[in-house]
């Protein structure tokens, strides 16, 4: 499976898998799904799902961020949020559309621990850096040096210039007379 290769290679993702579009609601859904386990973070579980009367059945259909993929045609970074299924830890999931001859059939997806992406940044942003908040398009912390900014909550409207905005994300400085985040 090519999940359990892509989680193999990059040990910042915590799951990763692919889940089936399928047009009508009265057939089974298919969910394939691949996660590293907390406590034996060497280890990966499967998880595949392909009847909904399965207690463990999740209709992702119904959520947002399946709708917005739909719509869109276009990758999307959803998150943060609790992940309640895998792992209980705040997650960040990307979302990307996968299509047979121009028609939709299903969202290939990966899976990154909020808290892993914050160790990483936190060691790379050492005390020589400004002070930065990251945040979703919708303004929802990822990540901040910042005490009082935490991860999940809404960035308040408050000093913070917008230094840097990509497709995903901003990332969110105190003003500075060179206007730009440091390397």
């Amino acid at each position: 499976m090519l999940a359990d290769k892509v989680l193999n290679q990059q040990m910042l993702l915590s799951g990763a898998g692919f889940a089936l579009y399928n047009e009508s609601k009265n057939k089974s859904w298919q969910l394939a799904w691949l996660y590293r386990s907390l406590h034996h973070p060497q280890r990966l579980v499967n998880k595949l799902c392909l009847n909904k009367a399965s207690q463990h059945f999740v209709d992702y259909q119904t959520f947002s961020w399946f709708s917005i993929v739909q719509e869109t045609e276009k990758g999307y970074l959803h998150g943060p949020y609790v992940d309640y299924i895998c792992n209980s830890t705040y997650t960040l999931t990307y979302l990307y559309p996968v299509y047979f001859e121009k028609k939709l059939i299903g969202v290939a997806a990966t899976d990154v621990m909020v808290g892993q992406l914050e160790q990483i940044l936190r060691d790379s942003l050492g005390d020589d850096y400004l002070p930065v908040v990251m945040t979703t398009l919708s303004g929802r912390i990822l990540f901040s040096n910042l005490p009082h900014y935490r991860v999940g909550e809404l960035k308040p409207n408050d000093a913070l210039t917008a230094h840097l905005k990509s497709q995903y994300f901003t990332l969110w400085g105190e003003g500075c007379e060179c206007g730009a985040m440091p390397p």
